[in-house]
């Protein structure tokens, strides 16, 4: 069965201005879910497989995998947060150790109660991360996605613009609120949706592994099919890609 997803498409005018926010259906066969992911850039691959502990502690070897998604993280600005300290701990600061703690590696976005259980320590979390000079939501979603695979989706400028219609807003403290409620709101509806028996995921799934890739969440997996649906033009909004149908 296709890729159904519901976002908020924005049409622009070639001027720039927005017309509306308008709901659409998205469709994609899992064949070239599984072909785009299998043809990714190894950098990608390097991030997918890369062995993180899954603890309550963000070391400089997370900060590197990050960086194989983005441009390069500013050293002093980053690095520095988590130098080691004399008697050689590390220097993650505690309201993101504290964070952490309140999420367990084994917490899952498909939970029933995931909002009542992990929504408030999610919330703080991300904000306490934020609190890094030059980490933004996007930054700490690809930075948490590898320490909580199965419940923190990557959520980059383009997903958040996909699911709330709008453009991620530059101040770091607005935007927590917004991506929180998209990862437990939208995101998750999507990825129950496509992940029962039979569905879209599950058929993603089964053509990688024929590549001996088995290091995907469907969290992630559906992060990148997001990608492969709606793509940004240089210079303009999202636009619609062939083979989109609009939803009635």
């Amino acid at each position: 069965m296709g890729l159904v997803l519901k976002g908020y498409w924005v049409e622009k005018t070639p001027a720039g201005s927005v017309r509306e926010s308008l709901p659409w259906t998205f469709e994609l066969d899992p064949e070239v879910v599984a072909r785009h992911i299998s043809d990714s850039c190894a950098f990608i691959h390097y991030y997918d497989q890369a062995a993180v502990a899954q603890d309550n502690r963000i070391a400089p070897l997370d900060w590197g995998v990050t960086s194989l998604l983005m441009g390069p993280v500013r050293t002093d600005d980053t690095f520095s947060v988590l130098a080691a300290q004399p008697n050689g701990r590390s220097g993650c600061p505690a309201a993101i150790s504290a964070g952490l703690s309140r999420v367990p590696p084994s917490a899952k976005l498909t939970a029933a109660d995931a909002r009542e259980s992990y929504g408030d320590g999610l919330s703080d979390l991300l904000a306490a991360i934020c609190q890094v000079k030059g980490v933004g939501p996007s930054i700490a979603t690809k930075l948490l996605h590898k320490k909580r695979p199965d419940l923190i989706p990557v959520v980059d400028s383009l997903v958040f613009e996909f699911y709330t219609g709008t453009r991620m807003p530059q101040s770091k403290s607005l935007a927590v609120g917004p991506v929180i409620d998209l990862i437990l709101g939208r995101f998750r509806n999507d990825l129950i949706s496509n992940s029962s028996e039979g569905q879209f995921l599950g058929g993603v799934r089964t053509r990688l592994l024929e590549d001996s890739i088995d290091f995907l969440t469907d969290v992630r997996v559906l992060e990148m099919s997001i990608w492969l649906a709606c793509r940004r033009p240089s210079g303009f909004g999202l636009s619609k890609p062939s083979g989109i149908a609009e939803s009635a």
